[in-house]
């Protein structure tokens, strides 16, 4: 096993559940407002800059993205899989197109697009 993911909460002390993937990163930077790494983000002075900067998409960009998703990787109950949107899409890789674009435009992003189940993989060490 990984002692570092095994031990992460305890050297970060997480009570079980309080961290839920619905709060907000506010209320999470609030909780470990000390902690190191947040003191470090806050003294890059992030407020009064524009960091993030977007270009709008093409059909072709998007059609690649599509094309090389991994029909291997599973799928959570609800999602479409890879090859079903592979086989598919012509049908929809237009309106994909818009609402990227549509989003990009207005600053705006899907909340339930934002959700990620992140599982940690070992590696073997290299030294």
């Amino acid at each position: 096993m990984n002692e570092y993911f095994i031990n992460i909460s305890k050297s970060l002390k997480i009570k079980p559940n309080l961290i839920s993937s619905y709060e907000t990163i506010h209320k999470i930077v609030t909780i470990f407002q000390y902690h190191h790494s947040i003191q470090r983000i806050k003294s890059l002075n992030f407020e009064n800059c524009n960091v993030l900067n977007f270009s709008q998409v093409n059909e072709k960009d998007v059609r690649d993205e599509i094309l090389n998703l991994s029909s291997k990787k599973a799928t959570r109950k609800g999602d479409i899989p890879a090859n079903i949107l592979r086989d598919n899409i012509e049908i929809y890789v237009t309106e994909l197109t818009r609402l990227i674009n549509t989003c990009l435009l207005n600053g705006t992003f899907p909340y339930e697009l934002k959700l990620a189940d992140v599982s940690p993989i070992f590696k073997k060490k290299t030294f």
